[in-house]
């Protein structure tokens, strides 16, 4: 791994906003006015109620693209989706404005294969946002599952048997995941704080595993 974890204890909302829009802003001054940003989401209670400030952002949605690290294998149009759940968080009129990379119907592998092709002229997200689940995984990487951990194993998973309902799923495997240039885990609550120390310290775990190619940090909640 090329960077260390870096963890920020007891932050709040409004201080975790305001780091991302310095992120998306010195993006889109880098990239120039031509280009786009590269915007990687993965749901969670934690993450939805940063989603929900977006709307105060100052930037160009236009160039922004936003992309999931998984999803569930339900129908389109049920709320138990990624899809559903984060664009309501973050609001129709920045949906509207920006490009937003769901991963379509059908059964597990069409839709893996779909957002493979969908992903094959993304060679880097800017920024990924992710939480970490009370075992230890994240996306729908879950631990004893090594499919989606192997080097070499594409740029999306399905996943049949996860321990979570519903069980069948996508996932962005830890190489696509990895391919992020900074990685922000967000989490928050009492019953987190067990695994985030497991996570702090390296165990194996496939959360412990996610480095973004420049920083990787850990955003904790805790009175929220």
């Amino acid at each position: 791994m090329t960077n260390q974890l870096v963890f920020f204890d007891n932050q709040s909302v409004s201080e975790i906003l305001q780091h991302i829009e310095i992120r998306v802003k010195s993006f889109l001054k880098l990239r120039g006015v031509d280009s786009s940003v590269n915007i990687l989401l993965s749901g969670g209670d934690t993450p939805i109620k940063v989603y929900n400030g977006f709307d105060g952002f100052d930037i160009d949605w236009s160039r922004i693209h936003f992309w999931l690290a998984d999803e569930r294998c339900v129908p389109i149009d049920d709320e138990m989706r990624s899809e559903f759940v984060i664009k309501k968080a973050i609001g129709q009129s920045i949906i509207n404005k920006s490009t937003f990379h769901g991963y379509g119907s059908g059964n597990a592998l069409d839709m893996a294969m779909n957002y493979e092709n969908n992903l094959l002229g993304v060679k880097i997200f800017d920024l990924a946002i992710l939480g970490i689940g009370e075992d230890g995984h994240t996306a729908s990487l879950f631990p004893g599952n090594e499919l989606g951990l192997e080097a070499g194993s594409g740029f999306v998973f399905p996943v049949y048997n996860s321990p979570k309902p519903p069980s069948g799923r996508v996932t962005l495997t830890m190489n696509k995941i990895n391919e992020s240039e900074h990685v922000m885990f967000l989490l928050s609550g009492e019953k987190k704080r067990e695994i985030l120390k497991k996570v702090i310290n390296g165990e194996n775990l496939p959360a412990s595993k996610v480095r973004g190619k420049q920083t990787t940090s850990i955003f904790y909640f805790s009175n929220q």
